[in-house]
């Protein structure tokens, strides 16, 4: 019995050879039954398009069910001319194409999906070079986030496409190309083999968590809202602004090198620190492998560029965090509504077929914005809102910490005052703009002609604004004006850029349309008139009448 069924199975097996044999110069143009499943990488990074795809078949398959299961591979006519460079390759390519096979090939220096890899870049230079047409009766469907190729015969093909970057980013990024075996109805499934990288950048904020930062702490993305790191903040002139990227190490596989630039643009308003620079791969520092390039030729402040040759070597999925400064500038600096912009986007290769290695796209750029504040004081007397009249020649200072005055200073003399030292400003007489300026030694804000002070370069907060001389023939104000700086009006969330903020002065609590500080003219002090004068004035004329009379009598008495 059983030698009966041996004979039946070798029998069947030999009746589908035949009628393999005999299909296949019949059914050479209609399309088979098998299929491809391509799926997007996992990372999320690329979406799928079906005419992006294409299919090459290298091999004919004759394929029997087991046990054991039987592939039979005959290399197609189109690459009897190739002959792999790559010793590791050439290895594999003469292991398909021998007679008989080992279960895998021996003697490689590499991993054999190393050798797998370089194989299928050799073969789509090949195809290239050679113009192989794809395969034409395959049916390319997009079928929810896959990408299904059908009307395929048994084979072994070599499938080249790629993906499109996700994320409103129009880069496309191409796939390692990818060789597997078909058979008929049965579908073989594959992930593409690409990535594209992505960029994020912030701007760190002090007020979030109530310290500075601390360039020596890095923190990742994982904590950025309890850590301050924000799209927005706002700082005053002079401030040393913190930034930071966020980025993780794409699918490399394929290519040998790979480019990864990272180009910045800043304002004028903000001046680069290249020596702030810090970059760290999964926490660890890294000191080397990147170079800093100033002012490069696209237009941007500063590019930082790591090695090709190295960075492909980095972990796939590893955490890219970069920081680093730049100060306010007191020249350049806009005042809001006005930001101060800091953009960034990321250049990264996008191709690593033979040929193709130096292509590379682009991403989104991404923004943050830094704001820094400004307010102006109208100083007057009369009825603000009737026609007031303009009083210059008021003088003022600007404090953070509202003064107690100890006995005995001078509260016209603010350099003497403790706590509460003012804040410095530099005077621009072709604007009439006194500008914040931390090297300055002028703390003193007068009125101009038309009774304003302009004020530019704060940070948010509340400011104490205290008259030391008043205008000549009005009385100093006793008390101080408490001014509230800042987006005072904002809701929500600095994890966005927000553009439907404005900004709201307050005055001692209220938020008035124009901040106005009014002075009342002095009032005369008593005199000392009125009818006591008019007596004192009658009794001392008498007084020096008498006093003639009695000198005069005096005189003519002793002469005679």
């Amino acid at each position: 019995m059983k030698k009966r069924r041996k004979a039946l199975s070798l029998i069947m097996a030999l009746m589908m050879i035949m009628a393999l044999v005999v299909a296949l110069p019949l059914t050479a143009s209609a399309a088979g039954t098998g299929s491809i499943t391509v799926s997007p990488p996992s990372s999320g990074s690329l979406a799928l398009a079906a005419d992006d795809f294409e299919v090459y078949k290298v091999f004919d398959l004759s394929y029997m069910e087991g046990p054991p299961e039987s592939y039979a591979y005959t290399p197609v006519a189109d690459y009897s001319g190739f002959t792999p460079t790559d010793p590791d390759a050439k290895i594999v390519w003469i292991w398909m194409n021998a007679d008989s096979r080992t279960d895998a090939p021996t003697g490689l220096g590499g991993t054999l999906d190393a050798a797998m890899v370089t194989l299928s870049k050799e073969l789509w230079k090949f195809i290239e070079s050679n113009g192989i047409d794809p395969v034409t009766t395959a049916s390319k469907t997009l079928s929810g986030d896959n990408v299904k190729i059908s009307g395929l015969d048994s084979g072994y093909y070599l499938v080249s496409g790629g993906g499109n970057a996700t994320g409103n980013n129009p880069a496309t990024v191409g796939s390692v190309c990818i060789l597997i075996s078909v058979t008929d109805g049965n579908d073989s499934e594959m992930a593409l083999k690409a990535d594209a990288p992505t960029i994020k950048k912030w701007v760190y904020d002090p007020d979030e968590t109530g310290t500075p930062f601390d360039p020596n702490i890095i923190r990742n993305a994982d904590y950025v809202k309890t850590t301050g790191w924000v799209k927005w903040t706002d700082q005053a002139i002079g401030d040393n602004v913190w930034f930071k990227l966020d980025s993780a190490v794409p699918d490399m596989m394929g290519y040998d090198t790979y480019t990864y630039t990272v180009h910045d643009k800043m304002q004028p308003g903000l001046l680069f620190n290249s020596s702030s620079v810090k970059v760290y791969i999964d926490g660890a520092e890294k000191t080397s492998g990147y170079t800093v390039s100033l002012n490069p030729t696209d237009g941007c402040t500063f590019d930082i560029a790591f090695d090709p040759s190295d960075f492909v070597t980095l972990t796939k999925g590893a955490k890219i965090e970069i920081i680093y400064s730049a100060k306010l500038d007191f020249d350049n600096a806009l005042i809001y509504t006005n930001h101060n912009d800091n953009t960034v986007y990321l250049e990264y290769s996008n191709n690593p077929k033979t040929g193709h290695e130096d292509e590379t796209g682009n991403t989104p750029e991404d923004t943050v914005w830094v704001y820094t504040y400004s307010f102006d004081v109208f100083k007057y007397t009369g009825d603000l809102a009737n026609s007031p009249t303009a009083l210059p020649g008021a003088e003022f200072v600007l404090i953070t910490n509202k003064p107690d005055y100890p006995p005995g200073v001078d509260v016209e003399d603010p350099g003497t005052w403790l706590p509460g030292v003012p804040i410095t400003f530099t005077y621009n007489a072709v604007t009439g703009v006194y500008r914040y300026d931390p090297d300055s030694a002028n703390y003193t804000l007068t009125s101009g002609d038309d009774g304003m002070i302009k004020v530019e370069g704060l940070d948010e907060g509340t400011y104490f604004l205290m008259e030391t001389k008043a205008p000549e023939g009005y009385n100093r104000l006793p008390n101080d004006a408490t001014l509230g700086v800042g987006i005072y009006n904002f809701v929500g969330d600095r994890m966005a850029l927000d553009t439907d903020q404005t900004d709201k002065m307050t005055l001692n609590g209220d938020a008035p349309n124009v901040i106005g500080i009014e002075n009342n003219a002095g009032t005369v002090f008593p005199s000392t008139g009125g009818i006591g004068r008019t007596i004192f004035i009658v009794i001392g004329l008498t007084v020096m009448a008498g006093a003639a009379v009695t000198l005069i009598v005096r005189r003519k008495v002793t002469d005679k």
